[in-house]
């Protein structure tokens, strides 16, 4: 029996993840996990180079580069061959996600990103599915892990085949945690140097902040 699986405008790089960890694409009724705190921003280290950690027998290099654009606007690029091409940009400040396909931009998808046990989970909304895909970030100062949630209907108690090999679920925190642990992560290691934030903003601010406090308090003592 032949199982239909979809191409979609995701890129290359992440189909690939995709359908190695299921055939099943899975998605969320809500945007998860529903205990997660709302991140305005991924932590400062999430920008650079990274190689997938490959099986010695494969030769090939699969590279991400992630790329913050302005403040809370990154795109997302990867390559297999030293060509590197645009997958998709998250734009934080907007709530938007987009998928670039053929450098062809599609309509931007609704996004939301929280954070849940030093994880950030990112979740885009399908409009055909009326439902979130979701894509767990484990992020370190030399490392990346990705995690695509995959269908097993022995671990959800809500869920309903919404076409041929695409389900979309109503599920707990605890499913979900269920679900990732049965789910394949992709581990990458950080090939670029690490940039340091700017924090000379931080420090003006503080002299200014400072400054600000030392007058009113000379100011209150001549009077």
């Amino acid at each position: 029996m032949l199982l239909k699986m979809k191409i979609s405008p995701f890129p290359i790089l992440f189909l690939a993840l995709v359908l190695l960890s299921s055939c099943d694409s899975l998605y969320f009724a809500d945007v998860m996990p529903k205990a997660g705190k709302s991140a305005s921003d991924f932590p400062w280290e999430f920008p650079g180079e990274y190689k997938m950690v490959e099986l010695e027998a494969d030769s090939s290099i699969t590279i991400i580069r992630v790329e913050e654009m302005e403040s809370k606007r990154y795109s997302v690029s990867f390559s297999d061959s030293g060509l590197f091409r645009l997958g998709f940009i998250m734009d934080l400040k907007q709530g938007r996600l987009t998928e670039l396909n053929d450098d062809k931009g599609e309509e931007p998808s609704e996004l939301a990103l929280r954070e849940y046990k030093d994880a950030y989970y990112l979740s885009w909304f399908e409009e055909e599915y009326k439902g979130w895909k979701l894509v767990v970030f484990d992020i370190g100062t030399d490392s990346l892990k990705i995690t695509i949630p995959q269908f097993d209907s022995s671990l959800l108690s809500d869920y309903k085949d919404v076409d041929q090999n695409d389900f979309l679920c109503n599920a707990s925190d605890e499913e979900l945690e269920d679900v990732l642990a049965a789910s394949t992560t992709f581990s990458f290691v950080r090939i670029s140097e690490l940039k340091q934030p700017n924090f000379s903003y931080f420090i003006l601010g503080g002299i200014a902040l400072f400054l600000f406090g030392l007058f009113i308090f000379l100011g209150r003592r001549k009077k």
